[in-house]
């Protein structure tokens, strides 16, 4: 009886272990087993306010242009339903969506009738706006962002908060990585061999960065020093005198602004003994990849980067 029972135990626990062989091999050595999904789809936003969806949002609309290039970032193409004026970064893919009307002026209707799931908007002059809208019950994750880390902290935050956990991962690993290289690069220059740098993001009347915000900190991380400093955020008045630019001798020139042509500062009455000036230290860069806080801004500081050290690069 003994022996009968051992022979039908092992003949069970074969049929098992051979029941686990044919699995696997259907399974493929190539399949893996799927990452765990998603549950929790909340973020703490800019106003320290917590915001949370109870599903992975399939319609999202942004209100800033910085915010729609972070959203395409993480290849929310489908899910994003509306986007400002503003908005032109990726053209291809933001010409084919619903515009909701200006940065400052968003459509409020418009912005209802598309039945959004969430809402990406920015501080100052949105404040009204979002306030509206959260009183019709919309979603809203306000962003805002200083320096490079929030930057990063924020991009981090929106992929956690659309379900693109993973995506986010290997975006802001890709953007750490460009901004160490950089770093590594411009890290260890001396104040000497950083140059005096002046950015002038309009130019009647000349308005240059406060030292709070991301565009002011991305010279230095090129290597640089802010030749104005203004202190605050964009809430100060950041228009400059054009005798203080004079006066602070800048050794380059950034031109950020829609038609800053070099050429117009070389011609500047009283302008020909500044430093950038006599030695030809004037350049153009995008406005719309400095003044974003999105992904694009890594791009800003490797141009600035190479246009102010060009041996080290």
């Amino acid at each position: 009886m003994k022996k009968n029972l051992w022979l039908t135990i092992c003949l069970i626990l074969a049929v098992f272990a051979l029941g686990f062989v044919i699995w696997n091999m259907q399974r493929g050595p190539n399949q893996e087993a799927s990452p765990p999904q998603q549950t929790n789809f909340s973020a703490v936003d800019s106003r320290g306010k917590e915001i949370i969806v109870d599903r992975k949002p399939q319609r999202i609309i942004s209100l800033a242009p910085s915010n729609t290039e972070i959203l395409f970032a993480l290849g929310l193409d489908e899910e994003i339903v509306g986007v400002t004026d503003y908005c032109n970064y990726p053209p291809e893919k933001v010409a084919k969506k619903e515009k909701i009307g200006g940065f400052s002026t968003p459509n409020i209707e418009k912005i209802v009738s598309l039945n959004p799931d969430i809402v990406f908007a920015t501080v100052g002059v949105q404040k009204q706006a979002v306030e509206r809208l959260e009183e019709l019950g919309i979603k809203i994750y306000v962003l805002e962002a200083e320096t490079a880390e929030s930057l990063l902290a924020e991009i981090e935050k929106v992929g956690r908060l659309t379900g693109k956990s993973q995506e986010v991962e290997k975006l802001i690993e890709n953007l750490e990585k460009r901004i160490n290289a950089i770093e590594a690069k411009v890290g260890n220059l001396s104040d000497d061999q950083k140059p005096k740098v002046f950015l002038e993001i309009w130019s009647d009347p000349i308005w240059t960065a406060p030292k709070r915000t991301l565009i002011y900190q991305v010279i230095e991380m090129a290597g640089a020093r802010n030749a104005i400093t203004i202190e605050g955020d964009w809430s100060q008045v950041n228009t400059v005198d054009p005798e203080s630019v004079i006066n602070a001798n800048p050794d380059v020139i950034l031109l950020s602004f829609e038609g800053g042509e070099p050429e117009l500062i070389y011609k500047l009455p009283g302008w020909s003994a500044v430093s950038a000036v006599k030695n030809k230290k004037v350049f153009q860069i995008d406005p719309d990849i400095i003044s974003r806080p999105s992904p694009r801004i890594i791009d800003a500081l490797e141009q600035i980067a190479k246009i102010l050290h060009p041996a080290l690069f």
